[in-house]
């Protein structure tokens, strides 16, 4: 009887050790960042620089810090919430680039052309989005500080570009639990 109850106790140990070493499984979130550019200019040609720090931008990435595992890009959309330039108005060529929030290790996200400002007024368009650039910009939001510089620049058909331009970030962040 003896023998019998120190097996259970060592398997009810053993067994109490296996459940609560085991890894937590990690959790996931849909997080949206809304970046705007404000381009004001008199000229054919445009380029406006946005500091972002993630943490600012979100509280669920705040909240996890430390805890993140993962950060994902799964989509990015762009589209006009202001535009008071005339009805043909378009960007010729555009380009988001990220980059560290020194400026360095500038990384092509996505580029846009020949497309009607008008026409995107509160109308979403998907970024063709380039690894490079994504895989960047994962590591900035992920890594400290968590500080990037997203820019836009190009060249438009016409004359003044006075507009806002915004850019939705969606990501999943991966973390173990809190």
């Amino acid at each position: 009887m003896f023998q019998k109850n120190k097996i259970l106790i060592l398997i009810g140990l053993l067994s109490f050790t296996i459940f609560f070493s085991c890894d937590q499984p990690e959790i996931s979130e849909n997080i949206t960042l809304t970046v705007d550019f404000i381009i004001d200019d008199d000229s054919t040609t445009f380029d406006n620089t946005v500091l972002l720090n993630a943490f600012d931008e979100s509280h669920v990435l705040r909240d996890y810090g430390n805890h993140i595992t993962g950060i994902e890009i799964r989509n990015m959309v762009y589209y006009m919430t202001f535009f008071t330039g005339p009805g043909g108005q378009q960007i010729n060529t555009g380009s988001f680039e990220v980059a560290g929030h020194d400026g360095s290790g500038a990384a092509l996200i996505g580029a846009i052309s020949n497309e009607n400002l008008q026409n995107l007024l509160y109308q979403q368009k998907e970024l063709n989005l380039q690894q490079e650039g994504i895989s960047r910009l994962e590591e900035l939001i992920q890594n400290n500080p968590h500080e990037f510089r997203l820019r836009l620049s190009g060249k438009s058909n016409l004359v003044p570009n006075d507009y806002t331009l915004t850019l939705e970030i969606e990501l999943r962040m991966f973390a173990l639990p809190l």
